[in-house]
């Protein structure tokens, strides 16, 4: 391998190993790194109290301060950082009990855990809200009394956004683990609705790089327009990452459509695309879903786990191009990775 090639692999693992699940499992926080700060957590007595727990990371302050903006005309918002490794879930519970809180919002699937680990030595553990978390859906099946917004936004919706710019997406490619067998194919059903037949190749739990390169190559041959990569860090891994994906996808050159903005890169043939939770629209809408658990009397009976209601949208055109992507498609995206003058498009809400 070229030095310069090389080079080039390196900066795409060093985004691709923390990259999936996008905010979702926060490493543990170093002593070279400056503290993160979310604020001060000014409390009134005549307000009922809600404890946000959230891993130090300084790519959620937006989110946790749409959150308190939202949130500080009718309840206190307590904001605690937790990091597994160094908060214990008697930690979590001792947070909860001095702040009296009447519910809990859980960032992501590390802060989701230890509250799970402590809520499990509770016989009525408070309403809680998970946010941020990848595949919520089963953490909120291990949770009581929660209720969540999932992370993940449908193939569907991200596959017809590939498809307004200009690329062709009649069928998509999806290469999977067997443990996200009834995830994949509920999402199969629902683009069946806008006619995307999924075209599958499922992996062992442990996937080897000889199978998910096979994967690749039956997929391309199969005649599949693109490939759509669920949120599973165990599919990039460095060995997979740098000896199949990288790779196989230059040689074959298929769009992919990923579900962490970290992966669509300029630098690199992976992702092509993504959709993702819009962070200002998921914050109003955690606080309308609290405001309810509120006039419910703080329980979260007939909540289960909604989708999110925006999303934003990210596109590498320098590899779009190569698809059919047309220039002028691309007002409709909200960041373009690799432009600066045309990163930011601001539609929250759209």
């Amino acid at each position: 391998m070229s030095s310069i090639r090389r080079h080039w692999v390196q900066r795409f693992l060093a985004a691709a190993l923390v990259a999936v699940p996008a905010l979702a499992s926060c490493q543990r926080p170093t002593g070279t790194r400056a503290p993160v700060s979310f604020g001060v957590n000014p409390t009134r007595a005549n307000l009922p109290t809600v404890s946000l727990l959230v891993p130090p990371d300084e790519r959620l302050v937006p989110l946790v301060t749409q959150l308190r903006l939202e949130l500080e005309n009718e309840v206190n918002v307590v904001v605690t950082p937790v990091s597994e490794g160094v908060t214990s879930p008697i930690d979590v519970g001792d947070t909860i009990a001095r702040a009296g809180a009447k519910a809990v919002i859980l960032v992501n699937n590390s802060a989701a855990r230890l509250y799970r680990d402590w809520s499990r030595t509770q016989a009525s553990p408070p309403a809680s809200i998970i946010l941020l978390a990848s595949f919520a859906e089963r953490l909120h099946a291990t949770i009581a009394n929660s209720t969540a917004i999932a992370y993940e936004v449908p193939a569907v919706t991200s596959l017809t956004g590939l498809r307004t710019l200009g690329v062709k997406v009649d069928q998509a490619g999806v290469i999977y683990r067997s443990k996200f067998r009834d995830y994949v194919e509920d999402q199969r059903k629902l683009a069946g609705v806008e006619k995307i037949p999924f075209v599958v190749r499922e992996l062992d739990d442990v996937p080897h790089v000889r199978d998910l390169k096979a994967a690749i190559v039956e997929l391309s041959r199969s005649g599949v327009d693109v490939l759509w990569l669920p949120n599973d860090n165990a599919l990039l891994t460095r060995q997979l990452v740098q000896e199949a994906w990288l790779p196989y996808l230059e040689r074959f050159r298929l769009p992919v459509v990923v579900g962490v903005p970290s992966l669509v890169r300029a630098d690199a043939n992976f992702g092509t695309y993504a959709a993702i939770p819009d962070m200002e629209a998921l914050a109003i809408q955690a606080a309308d879903l609290l405001f309810e658990i509120m006039e419910d009397d703080w329980s979260v009976t007939g909540h289960g786990v909604t989708l999110p209601v925006s999303v934003k949208t990210y596109v590498a055109p320098q590899l779009g191009q190569r698809y059919g992507m047309q220039q002028t498609t691309l007002q409709n995206v909200d960041v373009i990775v690799g432009d600066e003058a045309l990163s930011t498009r601001g539609k929250a809400g759209r």
